[in-house]
């Protein structure tokens, strides 16, 4: 069965958030379990930042307790397609050729 967090739209994540029911750690974390569990099958994810996606996930829930989180969506769980570079993230735009491509700086 699938996690029921990973079922929530943006706005109801966004709302669960706010009112603390939900911290974008617990967000995160189910995420990743759902890619870890589907991407074998889907092939949906390149490369997957698990301790880049986790700290952040942290940071922002600090930031929510301090009450200042930098937006609404702070501390949603996004991907990013494989041809928009991150800094020090492999960008291979799904060409083999670009296994070792690592991004300079971010686009």
């Amino acid at each position: 069965m699938s996690d029921p967090i990973n079922a929530l739209s943006i706005s109801e994540l966004i709302e669960n958030l706010s009112s603390g029911s939900l911290s974008s750690v617990g967000i995160t974390e189910s995420f990743l379990e759902n890619i870890s569990k589907s991407n074998k099958s889907l092939k949906a994810y390149i490369s997957i930042s698990v301790n880049s996606a986790l700290q952040q996930a942290l940071e922002s829930d600090q930031r929510r307790k301090e009450g200042k989180p930098l937006s609404n969506i702070d501390g949603i769980p996004i991907a990013i397609k494989d041809n928009i570079n991150i800094r020090d993230t492999i960008t291979t735009a799904g060409i083999e050729a670009y296994k070792y491509n690592l991004a300079k700086k971010d686009a």
